[in-house]
């Protein structure tokens, strides 16, 4: 089936046949119809308003002689737009020598299939072309959200990097909002900078013990800000293990629970008596008063 730049129906690739010979166009089309939705375009010009059009192919069979702009111009142009740079351009061609394959691939172009072409080769160079780019697709997918993936724990979560020493390296913007120190400050120092002397000693110990063996390690704690105040957080230290099994580095990913400790030790109060550690009289009024109200009520 050939059409213009009608709709592309769902489910089946595209592909962008260049040639100004009736023949040579009529040949691709025999080979590939059954499989593929075909675009048409006998000249350079029109070759490069199919392939920038509002459906853009998924690959290029391209002549390479042709009069006016060439298959070579024609792909320089389409490898320039980034909206058609990514998209395969397999050269078709009765040229064999080397030094114009050189050219075309230096172009950017994926491969070249000698006139006249058998009809078998044609399809399965087509067909890896095409397994190709969707595969690189997937990746560039994959890669695009595992960066968002990071940037949104960079963003929301308190990041730091150490060596093996425990000796900082980096440190996003959140921790530097949240504990209020400049990164100068910090890069090059240990964690110690904003170590709150109230965390229990056999926690810390924990904590090494667990990362220099190559084990993660999850744990809740509190550090000290610059002015001062109680940050607890949740943090996780993950060790990054060079090839032969030693330490890298460290990196630490932290979540700020201060208000949820804070409202928690709150509720304690409210509800515990000061001195004796016992739910006090007020809140054991306020729960009999919600009480359901027994046989032996008034």
């Amino acid at each position: 089936m050939s059409r213009d730049d009608s709709a592309v129906p769902n489910g089946r690739p595209t592909i962008l046949v260049v040639d100004d010979l009736p023949e040579n166009i009529h040949g691709l089309l025999e080979a590939l119809k059954d499989d593929y939705s075909i675009l048409v375009a006998t000249d350079g010009p029109k070759a490069v308003e199919l392939a920038q059009g509002p459906t853009p192919p998924d690959l290029v069979l391209l002549d390479v002689k042709m009069p006016g702009m060439d298959g070579y111009e024609v792909c320089r142009r389409l490898k320039n737009s980034p909206k058609t740079c990514n998209i395969p351009i397999l050269f078709v061609t009765i040229v064999d020598a080397s030094g114009e394959k050189i050219r075309g691939f230096s172009l950017g172009a994926a491969d070249f299939i000698t006139k006249p072409f058998d009809i078998d080769e044609v399809r399965a160079r087509v067909k890896t072309h095409l397994e190709l780019g969707r595969l690189r697709r997937v990746l560039e997918g994959r890669v695009e959200r595992l960066n968002e993936y990071k940037h949104a724990a960079d963003v929301s979560n308190i990041v730091s990097r150490t060596d093996p020493a425990g000796v900082i390296t980096y440190v996003n913007d959140a921790f530097v909002d949240t504990y209020g120190y400049a990164r100068e400050e910090l890069i090059g120092k240990t964690h110690h900078v904003i170590g709150d002397p109230s965390t229990p000693p056999g926690l810390i110990r924990e904590m090494w013990s667990t990362i220099l063996s190559g084990a993660t390690w999850r744990g809740t704690y509190s550090n000290l800000s610059k002015s001062g105040e109680e940050v607890y957080v949740n943090n996780t230290i993950v060790p990054i293990l060079n090839a032969d099994g030693s330490i890298r580095e460290f990196i630490s990913t932290s979540v700020n629970v201060t208000y949820l400790i804070k409202q928690e030790e709150l509720i304690r109060q409210q509800t515990t008596d000061a001195l004796t550690g016992l739910p006090n009289r007020v809140k054991l009024m306020q729960d009999l008063g919600k009480a359901p109200a027994g046989p032996c009520s008034a």
